[in-house]
């Protein structure tokens, strides 16, 4: 059985992973002799694949398959990652939003997720209930346990995609974790399931003896993003993430691994508001637009960046930010992008030159954007 393709015409959020799930898609044995001519060491930048799970399909068990050997397509790209030789493994679980009013709203009514219909019709997004809420947490157990098994570190890195299919972009999406929306909130449906898999995946795999380490750590590790190419929740909510954090660390537990939580920003756009609306047929004329700051930025309803949040999120919370980029960002910590500081120059200049997280004084707003914010 083999990886399913990626649907691109309909859900083309996985461009961003493209080139590593290229990988998955290399027969076994031509993947596996590539990767096993490339030394792997503390000092290598490795290009890992990608686990895209984009829908129930990809995630739940099969039914067919015998009890004591499940089967499910998270598990078949978990081996075919293992075949092609790599030492990590990058899960991408996607869940959807459905939006408040028209197309172009940032606004949440609720949320679901993708399956197949018995009649070959397009997929449907299903609402969410707790029962199929249990299913994801065993199944991604299943699937985390597995990976560790064949010894990949496991790299945790959820979004959301537009349940309309009409193509919206996630990174305007205003997304607060804990808030409700049709019963459920974004916690409950994405990071609480996962945070526990990852939990009892670590346990199960350190009974059995096969955790492993990467080359300079002490003992395993996790990395666990809140979220990814979700940009202006963050910017606009920063609170409400860096609260998150240590909770997460509490419920996953550091008894078997060293756990690091983190964000997924775009590498651009950060507090634009406005390219949810954009669909993907629009979205580079909306690019250049928004780099000749001929939009705005989303209307009067949406809330001041939370420069404040920002500091402590940044500062105090984070372990690590994973940058979403189609492009090699280049840019110095000091850099100035004019009156754009905080889409363009908050976090990002810093982000992309230091390793380390940033300083509190290369946090930088403007007076515009983001309002006085003292580092």
């Amino acid at each position: 059985m083999g990886v399913r393709k990626p649907q691109m015409a309909a859900w083309g959020t996985m461009v961003a992973a493209a080139a590593a799930l290229l990988l998955l898609l290399l027969p076994h044995d031509a993947s596996a002799a590539a990767a096993s001519s490339v030394p792997v060491s503390a000092a290598s930048t490795q290009l890992s694949p990608s686990v895209m799970l984009i829908g129930k399909f990809d995630w739940q068990i099969d039914p067919a398959s015998p009890q004591e050997a499940p089967w499910t397509r998270c598990l078949d790209m978990v081996w075919r990652a293992a075949a092609a030789g790599s030492d990590r493994l990058n899960f991408v679980p996607t869940h959807h939003w459905l939006s408040v009013g028209d197309i172009g709203s940032n606004r949440i009514s609720g949320f679901c997720y993708m399956q197949h219909t018995s009649d070959g019709s397009p997929n449907r997004c299903s609402p969410w209930t707790d029962d199929v809420i249990s299913e994801f947490k065993h199944a991604m157990t299943l699937c985390f346990t597995e990976a560790l098994r064949q010894g990949l570190t496991l790299y945790v890195r959820p979004h959301l995609d537009d349940g309309t299919a009409n193509g919206a972009w996630r990174n305007g999406l205003l997304l607060r974790p804990q808030e409700k929306h049709s019963g459920y909130s974004y916690y409950d449906i994405m990071l609480a399931p996962l945070a526990d898999a990852v939990r009892d995946a670590l346990a199960a795999a350190a009974e059995e003896g096969k955790l492993r380490t990467l080359p300079g750590h002490q003992r395993p590790v996790v990395y666990f993003a809140t979220q990814g190419e979700m940009s202006a929740c963050i910017m606009r909510y920063a609170s409400d993430w860096a609260k998150l954090v240590q909770p997460l660390k509490t419920r996953i537990t550091t008894q078997h691994a060293d756990v690091k939580i983190g964000v997924g920003l775009n590498f651009n756009r950060l507090d634009d508001t406005t390219s949810v609306s954009k669909t993907y047929e629009s979205s580079r004329l909306s690019w250049m637009m928004w780099l000749m700051d001929a939009e705005g930025q989303g209307g009067g309803d949406v809330p001041p960046v939370d420069a404040a949040g920002l500091v402590e999120l940044f500062n105090n919370q984070l372990d690590f930010v994973s940058i979403n980029a189609s492009t090699t960002p280049s840019v110095s910590a000091g850099t100035t992008f004019g009156s754009r500081g905080c889409s363009r120059h908050v976090l990002f200049a810093h982000v992309c030159q230091h390793s380390a997280m940033p300083a509190a004084n290369h946090l930088y707003s403007s007076a515009e954007r983001c309002g006085q914010a003292e580092a």
